[in-house]
């Protein structure tokens, strides 16, 4: 796992400023956010197929959306159920509380640390399989692969470091990248939002092509 190398690499392009000033444009419509996703995911397949030019063009749009649109599909298939859990939980408390009246206070309370003591666990298990996730849709292309939790769990077991390396580098550059956005003025959240996503790429994509020769044959 090369840190440094996904660190430096998106400032070694010849093109950098215009690629990350395109990224950022987009994150600031929101609905761009589809399109560098998939742009993300065009990135990772370069580290994985080890090419020379690693930032990609946005000569692509229309397919980094359809990526991006699918890859957001999916996340939001694995968080279904702690939505319907916190529904659930959510439409208890309000019965309890039309049924208690100033007494449902204690009740609300032990529903909502339910809600917490499950959901916290499981979106952080969530957030730790999107990387192989990624991986998996970006390099096979298939929904039913990627969308499998199964395939991405027996990806990220057989190289848990690397993953744990690369999701852990993922997320302290992309708080680093808001708070120091923030500090300057918000404008600054949008390239340095860019820049983040493109090293969270980048790191992935190592994870994946080190998990992948660690795979044992199925």
């Amino acid at each position: 796992m090369n840190i440094g190398a996904a660190l430096r690499f998106t400032t070694e392009d010849k093109k950098w400023i215009e690629k990350i000033a395109i990224a950022a444009v987009l994150i600031f419509t929101v609905i761009g956010w589809l399109a560098v996703v998939g742009w993300m995911l065009e990135l990772l397949r370069r580290v994985v197929r080890g090419e020379s030019e690693v930032l990609p063009p946005w000569t692509n749009l229309g397919k980094y959306f359809v990526d991006g649109l699918i890859v957001c599909v999916i996340g939001f298939i694995w968080t279904l159920p702690i939505i319907v859990l916190s529904a659930c939980l959510g439409g208890l408390t309000g019965v309890l509380s039309g049924l208690q009246g100033d007494d449902s206070g204690g009740g609300m309370a032990v529903l909502n640390i339910c809600i917490a003591f499950v959901s916290l666990p499981y979106s952080l298990a969530v957030s730790f399989l999107i990387p192989p996730m990624l991986g998996i849709y970006a390099m096979q292309g298939t929904f039913a692969e990627a969308v499998n939790p199964a395939k991405a769990w027996r990806l990220a077991r057989a190289n848990f470091n690397g993953f744990l390396v690369a999701w852990l580098v993922s997320g302290v550059v992309g708080v680093a990248a808001s708070l120091i956005g923030t500090i300057l003025c918000l404008i600054g959240i949008y390239p340095l939002g860019a820049y983040a996503s493109s090293v969270g790429a980048h790191i992935y994509g190592q994870a994946y092509r080190e998990g992948m020769a660690s795979l044992p044959a199925a």
